[in-house]
């Protein structure tokens, strides 16, 4: 017979009971945490403890239950049926605990009846979560109308803020976010009340609603999905008394240290709606090979999209502390110029020169009044022009539709907005790039490539991208050119499911496979952007940065997110402006930090940013300072088909603390961390052998034995301050019988110590 690890446990359970061992007395066990026995702990979740019957699954990997650590045997045991909307484990870091991931479209739950039950009259509930937006999301619900207890962040009565229901609602202060926080509420008696890391925020009347059914991560018509994590729930089955509850707050708080929110990054206004114009809006924001940063824009008469919108910019040469004067660049009347896009020719003909591509609509005439074709007056027209010198004079325009347009079925066409690209590899390495949309005479938005071969001098168009695999369209748009020489094209969705479009092109804008979505980028229908920050061409670990609205109720919480793989996943995500948050533009703002021109205050402004990337990883990356040089090798898989992986969190300075963790197919077998003084960042073959002779040379061997299970193993490398400067490699190989060589090899990473 199998027993499983939560069987295991409930075994352990009944034997302390059936032996008479005497309770400790209140909530707590002798060693000061939650008593499983305790009759009135209702539900018990903790992500310490594991999930999917109490394993501890590799970070990243699908949540399917959440087992319930009390004698009840509440577990959350349903979820979504497509993986890639159920929430996802998060293993704890050396600066955040382990927890469950919700990202705004997933959710898990047990129903009213045999699984969680409900639960009548008064009651507490303690949980600790950290809110990356707070845009309507709930924390946890009932399952049906009529069973209402929710803790949500967040309503159109009052954004950003806690909310607590329980037949009546009430209201506390803003939420913080980014930081994991320690949650009590007490339902009832008569009144509810919230407490925040043992302090109260809030408390109101209230009637006592039955929890019948427990959801995490969504409303109980499952959506109104959370964008945060949930590390642990505690649910007493009465209110608890103030000595009670301070008890487990206290075990709470001593297992997740009580932090301050992360501090936004300092913000400088670059337009100001009343100075020069009435308005601003689309922001376009570029970087160019001497260090000057382009902010473009449209001076609008309003804020209606077509106001005699004029084409400025404001030039900065000490990456963005300070900005020149507003530049009138182009001014057609009454006619309206819009969607600003541009790009640097770094190398070929014209390099150096910076274009500046947008359209023009007719005085009083929309997208919707325009009418297809390549002449007369009431077409939209697509310009473009140049700068030899970092934007401080402009050539004249030049009229470039039929270049760029559809001659018949495309009535409205659109630069971007934001920027174009340079291709740097394979067959079109010199191509300049720029995405484009265009709305045709049915009313259905479509996305294509508009480039270039010849410097900018002329222009041609690609086929426009099937969007008929996935629900609505792509619209405002903008491409990065990835590792293998393809484009990642990343889109506004209209009439979606509210997550960024993307497609692929590998023949550099010419065609591009079906549409398709990406289920971790959230977004409200609105422009954002993507860039490339640092490329393995420049030696450096490849980086893409995306940046938009964190929420898909509202334009609100403007997020800044890294890749590491591609586009692939998005492994670090910071929150970069809090409340009203539309369009932006990503760009290098120097060699180590990114730049971000942002639409805030209900679109009053237009502010720039700068953060690092240490910043936006809590010190797991960094740049400059210190660097990781690259992930390569795809290592090998093992006897149960796994392939190891090797990664690194922190910043590997002198002196400092590194941790490599090793994951992925470890059974229970050995692991061993070969480091090697050196670089070896030739591509290697599919087992990473020629890393091989260096075990026999390696400076330091760290031994590590692994548990049970494919969970993740982190092993702490303390850095000699004498190592800078210095290239160190390191590789993991896992003992496994099952493999030709006795062993799997994992990939290899490289540090690079400054």
């Amino acid at each position: 017979m199998t027993i499983n690890n939560v069987s295991l446990w409930r075994v352990m359970v009944l034997l302390v009971v059936a032996s008479g061992v005497v309770r400790a007395q209140g909530l707590l066990t002798p060693g000061g945490q939650p008593d499983p026995t305790h009759s009135d702990l209702y539900a018990w979740y903790a992500a310490w403890q594991g999930v999917n019957s109490l394993g501890t699954p590799t970070d990243g990997a699908p949540v399917t239950r959440w087992d319930d650590l009390s004698n009840n045997q509440h577990d959350l045991v349903r979820v979504h049926s497509a993986g890639s909307r159920q929430p996802t484990f998060a293993l704890a870091t050396a600066s955040t605990p382990s927890a469950i991931e919700f990202d705004g479209d997933d959710y898990i739950w047990a129903n009213d009846s045999t699984e969680f039950g409900t639960l009548a009259g008064p009651k507490t509930v303690f949980f600790v979560a950290r809110v990356l937006s707070a845009d309507g999301g709930y924390v946890f619900d009932g399952t049906s109308a009529a069973a209402r207890n929710a803790v949500l962040t967040g309503q159109s009565s009052g954004p950003n803020q806690w909310h607590t229901f329980a037949g009546a609602s009430a209201t506390g202060p803003d939420v913080d976010h980014d930081v994991f926080q320690v949650h009590s509420v007490q339902f009832g008696p008569g009144q509810l009340e919230h407490f925040l890391n043992g302090s109260s925020i809030y408390s109101g009347a209230s009637t006592i609603a039955p929890l019948g059914g427990l959801t995490l991560g969504a409303r109980y018509t499952l959506d109104y999905s959370l964008i945060g994590d949930v590390a642990e729930v505690l649910i007493y089955s009465r209110a608890l008394t103030m000595a009670e509850r301070q008890q487990v707050e206290g075990y709470l708080l001593s297992r997740y240290a009580e932090q301050s929110p992360p501090e936004e990054p300092v913000s400088t206004d670059v337009f100001v709606g009343g100075v020069g114009y009435p308005t601003y809006r689309i922001p376009a924001l570029l970087r160019t090979q001497s260090g000057v940063l382009l902010a473009f824009a449209e001076g609008r008469q309003s804020l209606n999209d077509h106001a005699q919108n004029d084409v400025v910019l404001r030039r900065s040469a000490d990456a963005g502390q300070t900005w020149n004067a507003l530049q009138l660049l182009h001014d057609d009347g009454a006619n309206s110029l819009n969607n600003p896009c541009c790009v640097q020719i770094r190398t070929g003909a014209n390099a150096g020169r910076v274009l500046l591509m947008y359209q023009r609509f007719p005085a009083g005439c929309h997208t919707n009044c325009v009418v297809p074709g390549l002449t007369g007056s009431n077409i939209c027209r697509s310009f473009v022009m140049h700068s030899d010198d970092d934007g401080a004079t402009w050539s004249l325009p030049v009229e470039i539709t039929p270049e760029v347009k559809r001659p018949t079925l495309a009535r409205a066409i659109a630069s971007g907005p934001g920027i174009g690209i340079q291709l740097r590899r394979g067959a079109h390495a010199g191509r300049i790039v720029f995405p484009f949309n265009q709305l045709d005479t049915s009313g259905h938005w479509w996305n294509y490539a508009v480039f270039s071969d010849d410097g900018g001098v002329s222009f041609s168009y690609g086929a426009l991208v099937d969007d008929m695999q996935t629900p609505g369209q792509g619209n405002e748009v903008q491409f990065v050119e990835r590792a293998d020489g393809s484009l990642l094209l990343n889109a506004r969705s209209i009439g979606g499911t509210r997550h960024r479009k993307t497609a692929v092109s590998v023949d550099g804008g010419a065609t591009w496979l079906p549409m398709a979505e990406d289920p971790k980028l959230n977004e409200p229908q609105v422009m954002a952007s993507v860039l490339r920050f640092t490329d393995p061409l420049d030696g450096y670990r490849s980086r893409i940065a995306y940046a938009g609205p964190n929420s898909r109720n509202s334009r609100s919480n403007g997020t800044v997110q890294i890749s590491y793989d591609e586009g692939v996943t998005w492994a670090e995500s910071k929150m970069i402006h809090v409340g009203f948050y539309a369009y932006s533009c990503l760009a290098a703002a120097d060699d180590e930090r990114i730049g971000l021109l942002y639409e805030a205050s209900g679109y009053a402004r237009i502010a720039f940013a700068v953060m690092t990337v240490e910043w936006l990883s809590d010190g797991r990356d960094c740049l400059g300072n210190g660097a990781h040089g690259g992930v390569y090798g795809t290592g090998c898989a093992g006897s149960g088909g796994f392939v190891p992986t090797l990664d690194t969190f922190g910043c590997p300075t002198p002196a400092a603390t590194v941790t490599l963790q090793i994951a992925n197919g470890l059974g229970g077998a050995l692991a061993v961390i070969g480091i090697g003084a050196g670089s070896s960042t030739a591509p290697l073959g599919p087992c990473v052998a020629s890393i091989l002779p260096l075990l026999g040379t390696m400076p330091l061997v760290l031994l590590h034995g692994s548990g049970a299970g494919n969970g993740s193993h982190n092993v702490p490398l303390p850095l000699p301050p004498n190592l800078a400067p210095m290239t160190l490699t390191a590789q993991a190989f896992v003992v496994d019988a099952g493999a030709p060589a006795g062993f799997t090899l994992s990939n290899a990473v490289e540090l690079v110590i400054f």
